[in-house]
Order: C-alpha cells, then sequence, then structure tokens
C-alpha cells in the first residue's frame, strides 16, 4: 500500500515477520516522511528542511537502509553521507511511529548495521537538544556530545555529536 507504514504482511494469517533491513528505496523514503515521528519532523523543521527532501537525502547517502518492524511496518531509516574529508560521514536516523511498537528491535537492527559499516573512521551530525529519544540512541551507539551550535535559520539549540569508528585491525598494527 503505497503511502503508508504498513509494507506486506508474511502470509495470509498476519504472522509476525522477522524485524530486518534493506537498501531504502525513493518511495521508502517518501513514505518515512509521511509518517515521521514528530520530534524527528521538528529537529528537520528546525534546520530549514522539509521531509519530503529525504529521497534527496537517500540518494547523496554512501548506504541508506530501511528498517522494518515484526509488523513489516517501516519503523525508520537511517544512512551515512560521505563529508569532504576523508573518511568521515554524516550518519543520519529517521523513525516513524512504528518503531514505539518494538523499540528494541529497530535498536538491535540499527545497531547491526551501524557495526558493520567500515568505511568511516569518523561519523557526526547534530540533533535538536530537545530530541531527547535520538540523545538516547546516539549515547547507546557511541556517539559523544561535543559541543551545542545554533544553526540558521532558527537558530535553535541543536547538539553536535561524533563517534570515533576505529578498527581492530587499526589497533593491532605494529608500531
Amino acid at each position: 500500500m503505497a503511502g503508508t507504514l504498513q509494507q506486506t504482511r508474511h502470509s495470509s494469517t498476519q504472522e509476525l515477520m522477522k524485524p530486518y533491513y534493506r537498501d531504502c528505496t525513493i518511495n521508502d523514503a517518501l513514505i518515512v516522511a509521511k509518517n515521521l515521528l514528530p520530534e524527528d519532523r521538528r529537529e528537520m523543521e528546525g534546520l530549514g528542511y522539509n521531509p519530503l527532501i529525504l529521497p534527496v537525502l537517500i540518494s547523496d547517502s554512501d548506504t541508506a537502509q530501511c528498517f522494518f518492524n515484526e509488523d513489516g511496518e517501516i519503523a525508520g531509516l537511517g544512512g551515512i553521507r560521505p563529508d569532504h574529508r576523508p573518511h568521515v560521514g554524516q550518519a543520519y536516523m529517521l523513525a516513524t511511529p512504528a518503531i514505539k511498537k518494538h523499540p528494541r528491535e529497530f535498536i538491535r537492527r540499527a545497531t547491526e548495521w551501524l557495526s558493520e559499516q567500515r568505511k568511516y573512521r569518523l561519523l557526526w551530525n547534530i540533533a535538536c537538544a530537545e530530541n531527547k529519544f535520538h540523545h538516547k540512541l546516539m549515547r547507546y551507539w557511541g556517539f559523544k556530545g561535543i559541543q551545542t551550535i545554533y544553526p540558521p535559520p532558527f537558530y535553535k539549540p541543536y547538539i553536535q555529536v561524533v563517534k570515533l569508528c576505529v578498527q581492530e585491525q587499526m589497533l593491532r598494527r605494529p608500531v
């Protein structure tokens, strides 16, 4: 059903699906844009962005994934946009109300996906100071807040976060 969170059911008996993630499509991005959590919508709009920019965001990303819950609903999308600096990326995650049905599953899948990212040594982004859910998730995923900034056009407070992604092989290199 286009335009809704519901994608497909596992079978005619309405069995629950195993939560999963896959590459995000333009249609997925439009569905998420129309069904964003209010706090995610406020966060985007506070930076002057309309949620309908999500298809452009995922197209500009090195990797963009769509996360589904047990009911086959899109719980959110996330990705990494390459930065102009080598091995640096802007990580993002946006959710729909479907995340609230099974938040632990969403967090598990997103954690799994994030741990698979090997291209970047540093990930960063900013999050609205009022979006407590994002701050909790980012701390869980190892991001650290480094400063408060006030970006245009509304100059609301946002927390800049970073995550150092040191890979094991780099740590074991002989000196």
